[in-house]
């Protein structure tokens, strides 16, 4: 056996101080550090990095410290809609990047990459760059670059998309009798009168209602189970075709809210509800009764895009442009806007935090006051700002979440 002794770790080489590791096998050495308790804590780190699997070595690609940071380190804080999000943006920047090494990206490399996703599509840049600016902060935390070059480089200025329009007083009685006897009459039914997201309008259920008050509550949304692939529930849902049907959250804390209906809502709701009860009647056993107001044929929930290829039909089928889904919910805020309805009001009913991103994103301003008048007769009258409120039933007693009632 030899005399050598092994050199100490961390050791001092010339005025500053090196210390070496163990990655799977190889002997790897980092240095630079002015004092010894800083070599110290900085080999601790990158040991226990290294038996977490989240070590990223300083001659890495971009390819694979983009994904350990996503997986590992990212992932476990990140709701499932918003990983899949950065997983769709560490897929295009890992193709663009290449072979190209961590310590290697330049300002020229991040604006081509820009550029390129920018030519393509303006929001999935926009994500892109939050995303590798985000990925970077962690790099520069951890010294594994010298400076965030994503944050410094600006995406190209693109063309505003134009605003998402409101739908007429004339639009809005096309779209309902155009809708009628389809599947798609509800949602367009509660997505004009409450102005709930997609997500929350799936995951509607009778029991959210109280009649006699005329409330219904914002309780859950419909989306994809956030489940370890792995896992035997996830096998199941996987199975049975109820991965992007699970009942979770809402978008925000202040999604969970209470909204005021008017007759016309209610009235509608109760024909759904016997419509369902007749066909539970004529299933029996084959209708899985899970409460929802918005279900497929036997009961079950419909998926977060099953209204996609029918709402397109159903708009050609009205004679209406190619509207968003999302001028449905626009339409109910810009008409309660021009009724008189207060903006804090009418972005407590939608679900926002502030009032700010209602006005920037919702509200259409060149709705008539008379159109608006005149559809708040027949739909909205349920709305005030304030009167009969219910009061919020929230989980968090500092919510300060109203209805507009």
């Amino acid at each position: 056996m030899s005399d050598r002794k092994r050199p100490r770790n961390p050791y001092k080489r010339g005025n500053t101080w090196t210390f070496y590791y163990f990655v799977n096998g190889k002997k790897k050495t980092k240095g630079g550090y002015k004092t010894k308790p800083e070599a110290v804590a900085a080999k601790r780190e990158i040991e226990a990095m290294v038996v977490r699997n989240e070590f990223v070595p300083t001659n890495a690609k971009c390819s694979d410290f983009l994904t350990i940071w996503l997986e590992d380190i990212k992932k476990p804080a990140l709701a499932y809609h918003s990983y899949l999000t950065f997983r769709n943006c560490v897929k295009h920047m890992n193709a663009f990047f290449g072979k190209r090494k961590l310590q290697a990206l330049d300002r020229t490399t991040v604006e081509k990459l820009y550029a390129h996703i920018c030519s393509f599509s303006p929001s999935v840049a926009k994500n892109v760059k939050s995303c590798l600016s985000l990925a970077l902060d962690y790099a520069l935390e951890q010294k594994y670059v010298q400076t965030n070059i994503a944050r410094a480089v600006e995406l190209t200025k693109q063309p505003k998309k134009p605003k998402i329009v409101a739908l007429t007083d004339e639009e809005i009685d096309r779209i309902i009798q155009a809708s009628e006897g389809t599947m798609l009459y509800m949602p367009v039914v509660v997505s004009l009168a409450l102005g709930v997201r997609k997500a929350e309008m799936w995951g509607l259920k009778f029991s959210d209602i109280d009649f006699k008050r005329k409330v219904i509550r914002i309780r859950r949304s419909l989306g994809n189970a956030s489940l370890d692939k792995s896992s035997a529930e996830y096998e199941l849902r996987k199975k049975n075709g109820s991965v992007s049907k699970a009942e979770i959250k809402t978008k925000t804390k202040s999604g969970f809210r209470p909204i005021n209906m008017s007759d016309y809502v209610i009235n509608e709701i109760l024909a759904q509800k016997e419509r369902i009860a007749e066909k539970k009647q004529l299933l029996g056993d084959a209708f899985h009764d899970q409460d929802f107001i918005i279900c497929k044929k036997n009961g079950d929930p419909y998926s977060r895009d099953a209204h996609y290829n029918p709402y397109k039909r159903l708009l050609k089928k009205a004679g209406l442009p190619d509207y968003d889904w999302r001028s449905l919910r626009s339409t109910f805020a810009s008409i309660l806007n021009a009724g008189g309805i207060s903006s804090i009001a009418i972005s407590k009913a939608m679900g926002h935090a502030t009032d700010e991103v209602t006005h920037k994103r919702y509200l259409d301003t060149t709705i008539a006051q008379t159109t608006a008048i005149d559809n708040a007769t027949n739909y909205f009258l349920g709305f005030t700002d304030g009167t009969n409120n219910p009061g919020p039933e929230n989980p968090d007693p500092k919510s300060n979440a109203i209805c507009v009632g």
